[in-house]
């Protein structure tokens, strides 16, 4: 059982003995109590003396029946006599409640009856409770049950409701003024189901949103920085959610950032930043509708009513359980939602699972997709019997509407991007506006951009190449470009072929979409394309617009980034829901959802992002001429800019400088001082080398000139001034501008280290050195312990077949093996290998550049078979395999001179091997041959004078050559290591983290390079 205590009596009814005032409600069923705080609902003026307020009603039931009725706001029940309910001839059903009355009788009430109760032109639908004749003495009390549905107006002695009338309506013309009052009627009887102010909010009964998590670990992040002139904002957005129980304080160990977002009008919204708590949320299965399905259910439909749900998210209550996930902090406090707010993951899902279940019963008449109703139907009888029945189930389900975007009973309806009507269904024209008023090209440039707009999709327009010659040829250089008659027909003939059928398509939800972005300084544009059966993109809808001269002052990433926000906020309808690629030629948007620190302006265009399941793929600019085209040549639109310094707090220079000084703990303390408030040892040293000017304080230098004192929180904001405003001086101009009129301590250091991190300057300024260090690797101490391999080629294809030479060196007696290939495939060095082991077994190390046959997973798996390290060298470093890369020269230089057909350079290849192994290689100072044989070998050519020396009894002391040539290794190698490193600088040593500029070898186009 609840009781229920009502408001403080109003009238006379309080004072009647007989007729008691109903002051309280006993009932044996559990009645759920709503609270409402009444500011919207009634406006109560008292009048200076207290009396009865009667007001003359209609009670329609089977029958009219007029009677007069007390208006009591203090009765938390409404009733009716039981004699006026038998003249309307409408049937009761059974209740039981107990009325408790202000002396403390009780009276038993157990029928009750449904009827519509008319005041002035207003008409409600109502429970009343019916009462004996004998109980009371008037027809009717209209309760505050009654009263709290609709604005009703109390003042002194009168009782007024504020009907809904025409002109509040969005109505659709040359309608029968009985079916204008039929349709009013009804928005009247349901007019407490429309609301304007969030006070009026109402929200759902039998649906609540649930989050389920797949992390532990809470989610909790440090707010961010809220301007000071904006946290008053803040704290007036939430004490209004706090009063209207849309959020409560929280204890919760989650906590999210928010951010403030402008919304068109001005106004600011408290948006959430749910990143990371829905990159651990479940997501909840959505069957959205098919597009084509829902637009053939209204096609051909000749009335059509459009209804908007009122912050449809915050009518959603949250589960118990799921309300600590959504807490969120501030820079006063830590709070968490009562209603499902927006940017959660699953929240759209949420809301059209419940839209969808409510319009269930009413058949394809009334169809939904996401927070957008129609009603379409053949007559307007139709229309108002099925809007009545819609409104019937808002009403139980205890939703608001917004009646401001509601209309009703038009002919022709806008739906996800088409204009349906009683003729069919027809693109919509913001759909195809960006390239329907695509300007008319006015050089080549502008006729190379259009054909790559066109072409994109030249697969499905007939004729393309013939259709587009006239502007084909204007592309070529020869040809001076003159604007024909040809050239309009051809141009306007493409821009109607990309407009309509079979180029443009009607949109699938089952299908893959992409959304095609791209901006620069001109425009922002965007494609909305869908995969068809074929795997080819066909376009569903163009957007296009001019930036704003504030706009075009934009970093380019920026402007990339608003693209992206506004093509998906354009396409809302078809990409809300469902997973999505965003396909842009800008790279840092792939991680801008990981980017910490982000620019404030930026960080509030991606929340935006946050109900969308979009994948960011980055996609070279050759690849999106398509839309490129469109970027460069926007529709003139007048489009509202977020103002940059909307949230600047103005000031003065003077008074800024003066406040930003008195901030500073150190300089307040020299300005104390100085003014003789503050006691100091230093005061001499203070007083000689500081003075106080204009209430500033200056530095005195010894030319006798006075330097402003910067304090620490403008020393970044004067560098950059002084740095990046003139051209990005390096160190020494940077701090001479600064000296003309600043000083700071340490200032050199401070400026070299911001110029340091200059990414401009990175970019633009050539560094006197670059940073490289020599490192040589072990020396091993046995010959074919360490090998390099690399391959040379290709060559002339010699009679046997062969292109290539693999090369096999010894790091240490310079010992090379020299195998002709026919190609280089990981199949031959192997076979060499195979080879080189039968002879000098298995090597420990292998070393070796990225070729294709070294990173192969056969040579992979052979290594690792025998246990053999394999070393590759650095991308496009071929120094690091810097004995390799030596050997190939030597072998290219012999296979020039000795070779006078070039099909028969594999002939030469053994007696290559044996001169470049017999010869005395000068690091070693010895014969490869000498260090890894101990017995002289005779000479391969059969040189009879070298035969004639040749001693057999010669004996070789192995070891002390080995040990003789590692250390002229080791010499040599200081000396390389010294000429080296005196052309590089030293390389600054990197931690993890560190921001780092990475040079990529720039593509030729062509043009110069030289900015």
């Amino acid at each position: 059982k609840i009781r229920r205590k009502c408001m403080k009596p109003r009238n006379k009814f309080s004072e009647v003995n007989r007729n008691e005032h109903v002051n309280q409600i006993v009932s044996d069923e559990c009645i759920e109590v709503t609270e409402n705080s009444g500011a919207s609902v009634n406006k109560i003026v008292p009048s200076k003396k207290c009396t009865e307020l009667r007001k003359d009603v209609i009670i329609i039931g089977q029958k009219h029946v007029s009677c007069s009725a007390l208006i009591d706001s203090g009765s938390g029940r409404s009733l009716v006599k039981r004699s006026i309910v038998g003249k309307c001839g409408e049937s009761t059903s059974t209740c039981f409640e107990k009325l408790i009355g202000f002396a403390g009788g009780e009276i038993v009430c157990r029928e009750k009856v449904s009827v519509k109760i008319k005041f002035d032109k207003v008409t409600r639908l109502v429970d009343l409770l019916v009462i004996n004749d004998d109980v009371m003495d008037y027809d009717a009390i209209i309760g505050i049950d009654i009263l709290s549905k609709g604005k009703v107006v109390i003042e002194g002695g009168t009782c007024r409701i504020m009907a809904i009338e025409r002109s509040d309506i969005d109505v659709g013309s040359e309608l029968q003024f009985r079916v204008e009052q039929e349709l009013l009627e009804l928005l009247n009887t349901y007019a407490h189901c429309f609301g304007e102010r969030l006070i009026e909010l109402g929200k759902s009964k039998r649906f609540k949103m649930d989050i389920q998590v797949t992390s532990p670990r809470p989610i909790s992040k440090k707010p961010y920085g809220i301007p000071i002139p904006k946290q008053r904002v803040v704290e007036g957005i939430i004490e209004e959610l706090l009063q209207l129980g849309i959020i409560r304080r929280s204890s919760s160990l989650y906590a999210s950032p928010i951010v403030l977002v402008r919304k068109q009008n001005g106004e600011d919204r408290l948006c959430i930043d749910f990143r990371e708590l829905n990159a651990v949320t479940e997501k909840q299965p959505w069957l959205m509708p098919t597009v084509d399905g829902v637009l053939a259910t209204l096609s051909g439909k000749k009335y059509f009513t459009t209804l908007d749900l009122m912050s449809g998210y915050y009518q959603v209550e949250l589960k118990e359980s799921a309300k600590p996930f959504t807490a969120f902090v501030t820079h006063n406090g830590h709070y968490e939602f009562n209603r499902m707010p927006f940017g959660l993951r699953n929240a759209p899902c949420v809301f059209q699972r419940m839209m969808s279940q409510l319009i269930e019963p009413l058949g394809n008449r009334v169809v939904c997709y996401v927070d957008e109703v129609v009603i379409a139907t053949d007559t307007r009888e139709e229309n108002v019997r099925y809007l009545e029945q819609f409104l019937q189930i808002i009403q139980e389900e205890g939703l608001t509407l917004r009646l401001s975007k509601c209309s009703f009973l038009r002919h022709s309806v806008n739906f996800l991007g088409h204009v349906v009507d009683a003729n069919g269904i027809q693109p919509g024209a913001v759909k195809t506006a960006a390239i329907r008023e695509y300007p008319t090209p006015s050089s080549q440039l502008d006729v190379r951009r259009f054909l790559g707009l066109t072409g994109f999709f030249r697969k499905f327009v007939p004729g393309y190449a013939l259709t587009a010659k006239p502007l084909t040829q204007l592309t070529k250089k020869s040809v001076e470009f003159v604007w024909t008659t040809a050239c309009e027909e051809a141009f306007q003939h493409l821009v109607r072929s990309v407009t309509a059928a079979p180029v443009l398509t009607i949109y699938d939800v089952s299908k893959e979409h992409e959304l095609h972005t791209d901006a620069s300084s001109v425009g922002v544009a965007a494609i909305l394309l869908q995969t068809e059966d074929n795997a080819s993109l066909q376009p569903i809808a163009y957007y296009s617009r001019a930036c704003t001269a504030q706009e075009a002052k934009y970093h380019a990433y920026e402007l990339e980034v608003l693209a992206v926000v506004e093509a998906c906020q354009r396409f809302r309808m078809f990409l809300l829901g469902k997973r999505f690629n965003v396909v842009t030629d800008c790279q840092a948007i792939t991680t801008a959802k990981l980017s910490k620190p982000m620019i404030p302006r930026v960080a509030r265009w991606l929340l935006k992002l946050l109900e969308y399941d979009c994948n960011i793929i980055h996609r070279a600019g050759s690849s999106m001429g398509h839309v490129d085209a469109m970027s460069r040549a926007p529709i003139k639109v007048s489009e509202q800019v977020e103002d940059v310094g909307a949230n600047i707090l103005m000031l003065s220079v003077d008074d800024w400088l003066a406040t930003m000084q008195m901030q500073d703990d150190n300089l307040k303390h020299i300005i104390g001082v100085l003014q003789g408030i503050v006691q100091s040892d230093q005061r001499s040293n203070i007083n000689s080398e500081y003075t106080l000017k204009n209430h500033r304080l200056f530095r005195k230098t010894g030319k006798g000139e006075l330097l402003l004192v910067v304090p620490k929180g403008m020393r970044w904001r004067i560098v950059k001034m002084c740095h990046d405003d003139v051209g990005h001086p390096r160190v020494d101009g940077t701090v001479k501008r600064i000296l003309q009129h600043f000083w700071f301590p340490r200032l050199r250091n401070f400026v070299k280290s911001f110029v340091k991190s200059c990414i401009d300057c990175c970019y633009s300024h050539e560094p006197s050195r670059k940073q490289c260090e020599l490192y040589g690797m072990d020396i091993p101490p046995l010959p074919f312990v360490t090998i390099h391999l690399d391959h040379l080629g290709p060559f002339v294809k010699s009679r046997h077949g062969h292109e290539y030479v693999l090369v096999i060196f010894d790091a240490l007696t310079r010992y090379t093996v020299v195998v002709p290939t026919r190609s280089t495939k990981t199949k031959p060095v192997i076979d060499a290998l195979n080879q080189l082991t039968l002879y000098f077994g298995l090597p420990q190390r292998i070393v070796t550049d990225r070729g294709t046959a070294f990173t192969s997973a056969a040579f992979t798996t052979y290594c690792e078979t025998y246990s053999m390290q394999h070393i590759k060298v650095a991308v496009r470093t071929p120094r690091s395999n810097g004995l390799a890369e030596r050997v190939n020269q030597a072998v290219l230089a012999y296979l020039k001179t000795s070779t006078s057909d070039p099909k028969d350079w594999d002939a030469h290849i053994r007696q290559l091997q044996w001169t470049m192994n017999t010869r005395v290689n000068t690091t070693t100072k010895f014969a490869p041959i000498d260090l890894v044989y101990d017995f002289p070998l005779r000479d391969l050519r059969g040189n009879r004078v070298l035969a004639a020396l040749h001693d057999d009894n010669e004996q070789f002391h192995m070891n002390g050559r080995r040990s003789e040539a590692i250390e002229n290794i080791k010499k040599a190698r200081l000396k390389w290591k010294a000429k080296f490193d005196a052309k590089y600088s030293k390389p600054v040593p990197y931690q993890e983290g560190d921001l780092v500029l990475l040079e990529a070898p720039p593509q030729s186009t062509g043009e110069s390079r030289k900015l």
